[in-house]
């Protein structure tokens, strides 16, 4: 190789990287995600031991999850029992439940993320969830709306909208509160064998 031509190649080289740098610095800066693992309900675990009452508002009515002594009853239908394996399994969903990104403050933005008030609209998908303890009093409150089926992991996520509050938030799970009675209810009527 010449010394004209290593003279060359070393120019186009150094042009290059110039060009590389400026297009770096020029790039529009991109943000993480507000995801820092705070949990939806911090006391939620320390209050699970007083639930007395689980309700759920969705367009077609309300659904009430009571504690009997004989269990869970649905109490819409002449308090026949509940799957207690379902109540747990919301339970627990709700506990775990971490914000990950911050989405709309926008009340006329919130049909897309389906969290507008079932009682505000006919076909919302939106259900609201409402732990009470045994004086009537709420232990957690959420209206929950869409499903983000991937969030880059195995556990996909859902849109939530916490009571007084009117920022929507993505958080990790998801978070599907059963609409229909048959959801709830126990559906084994007899086992005889």
């Amino acid at each position: 190789m010449n010394t004209k031509n290593f003279s060359t190649l070393v120019g186009v080289t150094a042009i290059a990287v110039v060009i590389a740098g400026w297009v770096i610095m020029s790039r529009p800066a991109t943000e993480s995600s507000d995801f820092d693992g705070t949990l939806v309900f911090p006391d939620l675990l320390d209050s699970i031991d007083d639930l007395d009452t689980v309700v759920i508002r969705h367009k077609d009515g309300l659904s009430t999850l009571k504690v009997t002594d004989s269990g869970w009853a649905f109490v819409e239908r002449d308090n026949y029992p509940v799957q207690s394996e379902k109540i747990g399994e919301l339970l627990v969903k709700l506990t775990r439940m971490e914000k990950v990104e911050p989405k709309t403050k926008l009340a006329e933005k919130y049909d897309r993320l389906d969290l507008v008030d079932p009682a505000d609209k006919e076909d919302t998908r939106a259900k609201e969830v409402v732990l009470k303890n045994s004086a009537g009093d709420d232990i957690a409150r959420l209206m929950v709306g869409k499903r983000k089926f991937t969030l880059g992991t195995s556990e996909g996520g859902t849109y939530v909208l916490m009571a007084d509050d009117p920022q929507a938030w993505l958080v990790t799970g998801e978070l599907n509160p059963g609409a229909r009675p048959r959801d709830w209810l126990v559906r084994e009527i007899s086992n005889i064998k």
